[in-house]
């Protein structure tokens, strides 16, 4: 009887109410309807969805209804929290959501009062706006859309081989603080890369390729919107005697050799290198800025390589295979004259000592026959799945239940009736299974609008029509596609360079993960022509495919 309770509910009887559960009534924000879910014999399955129209105004009509979307800067739909106050009082009306799927959202409010609307959304910087809405003895439709902007910073660059050529790589970004990797990327074959992560953080940015050294980035994004780093290029090198790369995400205590919490991804990446290349054998190389006196830098640089070595022993790698040495500040590699080239030059070095090459490409080989035979695998359960998914809908949809001929009459019958009907009368229409009205979406959300009781109507008579199968509508997303993508249909058949045409082996254009298996069988076997170095490039090429 107020404006915060409901009355006692009132069985209104037939075609509104049944035996069963008639539950969660809504009403529309224009007032002409109402929807509740009910379990009939005439139904599609357990709790259908009507609607009851009513044959005049049951609501006050100084009703807007804030209707639109919440997108980002590229038209992109958010899921977001959307909070409305009343400015004048400081209280909140409602809490309400967007859909994930399309950014839309539904809001109704009396008019005649001044608004603050709030929507956020993790990753983004939350909108505040205010909107004053004119009262109006009229129910109104207001168009409103937000754009949130991004939280994110963008991490942009190039890898490159020892020549400057752009080449394709893995990209793991791990967040320092957690050790947890965030996401995983690859660069296409021109080497190009942006990647977009969440503000506010440190990064360790790592690019890998068989065959060659990882590189790792330290990345510290500031919080700030829209923030954009450019990484430069990443010379990934051959794995090979001379070559060294700094890692650049291990850290140490300040003025100690204590390993920090923060270069555990680092270092057991270093482990899985060692392990994966068992010829290899290494230098691990401390070096410091030119801070202090030289014996106590090269004392410290020995000892936080020392550190390193003891770590990876600790992990398995043997002893045998590692040297640790000290340069305290006689290697810089930046000046020692600010802030930012000392920083540079406080650093560890992985060095390549001892390695046979051939032997760890073909140990690259065998390890990416079972990379691909291992997708191979969960493309053919995936296939699977799908076709198992596809029998089960095809048997639903046989077996469903098509409502009869004299079902379909009723609603003719009850057309004709409209004309006798009174003024006040209001009908229970038909059911839209599993589909939420538009204008019922946001009323949903406020706990006021549901109730396990029986629907109360303050109408004396209604009528009810037979349910009707719902409609789906589905969205295209427009996800772009990749540039090998479309250079394929620019050109038709792709063409397989004269290196990999014995692998084509049906002659289609394309290298199947089968025919890429097999011909990496055939090289073990000793029946084809193609070198360790082909058949590394070849699996390349069947991944950049």
């Amino acid at each position: 009887e107020t404006a915060k309770t409901w009355a006692k509910p009132e069985n209104m009887g037939s075609p509104v109410n049944t035996p069963d559960d008639d539950v969660f009534i809504v009403l529309s924000a224009d007032s002409k309807h109402a929807y509740y879910t009910s379990v009939r014999s005439e139904g599609k399955g357990e709790k259908d969805i009507y609607r009851i129209s009513f044959l005049e105004d049951v609501m006050n009509k100084n009703v807007a209804l804030l209707k639109g979307k919440v997108v980002d800067q590229n038209g992109n739909p958010v899921g977001a929290k959307i909070t409305v106050k009343n400015k004048s009082t400081g209280e909140i009306v409602g809490t309400f959501e967007s859909n994930s799927s399309t950014g839309k959202y539904l809001i109704s409010l009396p008019s005649g009062k001044n608004y603050e609307i709030e929507v956020e959304s993790e990753g983004y910087v939350t909108a505040v706006e205010s909107m004053d809405i004119a009262y109006k003895n009229d129910y109104q439709e207001i168009p409103k859309d937000f754009v949130l902007k991004s939280k994110s910073a963008f991490l942009f660059g190039k890898v490159v081989d020892e020549s400057g050529n752009g080449m394709s790589a893995e990209i793991e970004v791990i967040d320092n603080s957690t050790n947890q990797t965030i996401g995983r990327y690859r660069a296409g074959n021109e080497g190009s890369f942006r990647i977009t992560v969440p503000t506010g953080k440190n990064y360790g940015v790592v690019f890998t390729k068989p065959g060659y050294l990882f590189q790792s980035v330290n990345a510290a994004i500031p919080d700030s919107v829209g923030f954009e780093k450019d990484l430069g290029n990443i010379m990934l090198q051959k794995v090979d005697v001379g070559k060294k790369i700094v890692l650049n995400n291990i850290f140490f205590d300040f003025n100690k050799a204590s390993l920090r919490q923060e270069s555990l991804s680092e270092l057991e990446r270093a482990v899985t290198l060692m392990n994966n290349m068992v010829s290899l054998q290494i230098e691990i190389s401390g070096h410091t800025d030119n801070v202090g006196s030289q014996s106590y830098n090269q004392r410290l640089s020995e000892q936080r390589a020392k550190a390193v070595v003891e770590f990876l022993i600790s992990k398995g790698v043997e002893k045998k295979r590692l040297v640790y040495k000290g340069y305290a500040f006689s290697q810089p590699i930046s000046t020692n004259e600010t802030e930012e080239g000392r920083q540079m030059n406080r650093r560890t070095e992985f060095k390549v000592l001892k390695v046979d090459v051939e032997a760890e490409q073909i140990a690259e080989a065998k390890r990416m026959k079972e990379r691909i035979e291992a997708g191979e695998k969960m493309e053919n359960i995936k296939k699977e799945l799908e076709a198992s998914a596809n029998r089960a809908a095809e048997k639903a949809q046989t077996e469903a239940t098509v409502p009869s001929e004299t079902k379909t009459e009723i609603p003719v019958q009850i057309e004709e009736k409209k004309e006798e009907a009174a003024p006040s009368e209001a009908k229970a229409e038909t059911p839209v299974k599993n589909e939420s009205p538009t204008e019922t979406v946001v009323a949903a959300n406020q706990t006021e609008t549901k109730t396990e009781a029986p629907v109360k109507v303050n109408q004396p008579e209604a009528k009810s029509e037979v349910p009707v199968q719902s409609e789906v509508k589905a969205e295209n997303t427009n996800q772009p596609e990749s540039p090998a993508i479309q250079e394929k249909k620019s050109e038709g058949t792709s063409k397989v360079p004269e290196r990999f045409k014995e692998a084509d082996k049906d002659g289609n254009g394309n290298i199947s993960s089968v025919e890429t298996i097999a011909v990496i069988d055939s090289f073990f076997e000793g029946t084809t022509q193609m070198k360790v170095e082909d058949i590394l490039a070849l699996i390349d090429y069947f991944f950049d495919q």
